[in-house]
């Protein structure tokens, strides 16, 4: 395989390229390239102990419409916690997309089961029948997916809710909905007994550093990881950007606007390479084609050669899918760079 770097990891791509880390331009990573525009938070915040503030969870109730919202240190610090605290079940998992869900339920010693996740309706069918067969499993759904963009509307994710056993948990990353909250199950009035929805302030909001992500439940789920919730990890000025993010309606409103200009324009200059393939994904933090492999990877390599970085994911031996993420509005350098890089490619093609 000729992808010798998975999303985010220049420091790879350097070492095996030569080209020094600071030439690389990174569209590996879906995260807005603008990001929200905080004020600092004031310096008595830095001596507080951490702790949930009250007008913080105030401001995030009314941001996500739901009474329990619990703050986080990003998602990966619930989903370490999962396989401690759910009842004994394998987890159905995407095929493709973020993994953190999977890798850390296999390093809890339980199993993982792979469901297709390139198409809507093969996932559909594929989770229904499995959870027709055995209704005692967990079930995790990105959505949308953070590589092929697939996305479930809020009455499938009910459904699936009912059809687990007892006990038996679904939980819904959210991470890269920000864009179109209106889409989110958290819309569909009183969450199911056993959902678990996560959201972030790491893609939408620019904010990956911050590690500051909520987590959201139905009765039974919030009942059963009460205890894997450390309420005291995200710091004092983390929450205070946060409300202040969170609060900002303007802002919100705005970006999501600009973010979907942005995915056109990125499109209009990659799409002459992917010609061969398809356009799954145009998501409002990143683009995503399906090609054949071949393809995929003279893409992939040629415009690494050029010290840029798109995330490759391979399906099987005949298709891959390149994802792009967006550069900022203002970053005019970078786009004549990008759209040089793809004219290059096009002419020795």
């Amino acid at each position: 395989m000729s992808f010798f770097s998975h999303g985010g990891d220049v420091a790879t791509a350097a070492q095996l390229t030569g080209i020094p880390l600071e030439q690389w331009l990174d569209l590996s990573r879906a995260t807005n390239p603008e990001p929200y525009p905080f004020a600092m938070p004031e310096l008595s915040s830095f001596t507080a102990v951490s702790r949930p503030q009250a007008e913080v969870l105030a401001v995030a109730r009314e941001y996500y419409g739901q009474a329990d919202v619990r703050l986080i240190t990003g998602t990966n610090s619930l989903y370490r916690q999962l396989p401690l605290y759910l009842p004994d079940g394998p987890l159905l998992v995407p095929s493709q997309g973020y993994g953190s869900g999977a890798r850390f339920w296999q390093q809890g010693g339980r199993e993982v089961r792979y469901y297709p996740s390139l198409e809507p309706g093969a996932m559909v069918r594929f989770i229904e029948d499995t959870l027709a067969d055995n209704p005692c499993q967990h079930l995790l759904v990105l959505n949308p997916n953070d590589v092929t963009g697939v996305q479930m509307t809020a009455s499938v994710l009910r459904d699936w809710a009912g059809r687990l056993a007892d006990g038996y948990q679904l939980i819904v990353d959210e991470v890269m909905l920000e864009h179109a909250p209106e889409t989110s199950i958290l819309e569909a009035g009183l969450l199911p007994d056993n959902l678990v929805v996560l959201r972030s302030l790491s893609a939408f909001f620019g904010l990956p550093g911050l590690r500051v992500a909520v987590a959201l439940f139905g009765q039974q789920s919030g009942r059963i990881l009460a205890n894997a919730i450390d309420e005291y990890a995200v710091n004092i000025p983390a929450q205070r950007i946060a409300c202040e993010a969170w609060a900002d309606s303007h802002w919100q409103v705005t970006t999501r606007t600009h973010l979907w200009q942005l995915i056109s324009k990125l499109h209009r200059c990659l799409s002459p390479l992917m010609q061969d393939g398809r356009l799954l994904s145009r998501n409002g933090l990143f683009i995503s084609y399906l090609l054949p492999l071949e393809r995929a990877e003279q893409v992939y390599q040629a415009l690494a050669a050029q010290g840029i970085m798109l995330m490759p994911t391979p399906i099987d031996n005949s298709q891959a899918i390149l994802r792009a993420g967006l550069l900022a509005a203002t970053d005019a350098a970078n786009w004549e760079r990008l759209q040089k890089a793809v004219d290059q490619v096009i002419a020795i093609a």
